[in-house]
């Protein structure tokens, strides 16, 4: 079992997700579990992504994970909130997604 730190992980979930979402936040939190807030779209509207569409993304965004750390395990996104994000200096819905790898080991 290979062991990594929580920013090497952190990197890994970014770097996967660069272009292609927008990624706000990548937090540790419990051993082995990440959480991940992404940017879906301005609080003027409301946010309509298809459920096939979705459900293709975290297939693959699993699958691209698992390949990087030779490890299984789970992906799951919760309800959508609207937010102010600091860094666009207004209100965004968002989305948290929790990833749990089986086969690797985080620092401490």
């Amino acid at each position: 079992m290979k062991t990594y730190t929580k920013a090497e992980v952190a990197e890994v979930i970014r770097d996967v997700l660069r272009g292609k979402v927008d990624v706000e936040s990548v937090e540790h939190v419990d051993r082995n579990e990440f959480s991940l807030t992404i940017v879906i779209g301005e609080a003027s509207g409301i946010p309509v992504i298809p459920g096939r569409t979705y459900e293709r993304f975290l297939d693959s965004f699993a699958a691209v994970l698992g390949q990087r750390f030779d490890s299984e395990g789970t992906i799951w996104s919760t309800g959508d909130k609207m937010e102010y994000l600091e860094r666009k200096s207004g209100y965004y819905w968002t989305r948290q997604i929790t990833i749990f790898l089986k086969n690797i080991k985080i620092e401490r």
